[in-house]
């Protein structure tokens, strides 16, 4: 295993790990952080290939992530289950999440794209991450971030 490897393969444990704790203690802030930081992750590896081999597909990959960091990167802002309009933009914003992330789990394990499949089961662990705040919205009246 290369230093590259292990390096990304250390901070994808940390970030999805402070995603999870986020996600289980209902700590927005600190759920869309370490959301926010995995997906800087792809971004980085995906630049890193492409300056390889210029394969546009890197880009793609790049561009996905890119939007999933933006729609994640944590601000100030809070809201509550009054907040009709934002907690269906929430809903929807981890759907994306889940698909993106759901897609390239499937991408990397299923084709050769030069990945190794650690980080496409990584992939479908910040999915499930993702799944339970998700799930938790839309069967449990009561759930909601904490500030």
């Amino acid at each position: 295993m290369d230093l590259q490897t292990i390096a990304f393969t250390t901070f994808s444990i940390l970030f999805i790990a402070i995603a999870a704790a986020g996600a289980f203690k209902q700590q927005r802030k600190l759920f869309l952080t370490g959301i926010f930081l995995w997906s800087l992750i792809p971004i980085i590896g995906e630049g890193a290939k492409y300056s390889q081999d210029q394969d546009v597909s890197h880009l793609l990959v790049m561009a996905l992530f890119f939007a999933l960091a933006i729609l994640t990167a944590p601000s100030k802002l809070s809201y509550n289950n009054e907040n009709l309009a934002a907690t269906h933009l929430a809903k929807k914003i981890g759907a994306a999440i889940i698909f993106v992330n759901l897609f390239q789990a499937f991408n990397i394990l299923a084709n050769n794209v030069g990945v190794p499949d650690l980080f496409g089961y990584f992939h479908i662990i910040a999915a499930v991450v993702v799944i339970y705040p998700v799930y938790m919205s839309l069967t449990n009246s009561n759930s909601g971030w904490k500030s």
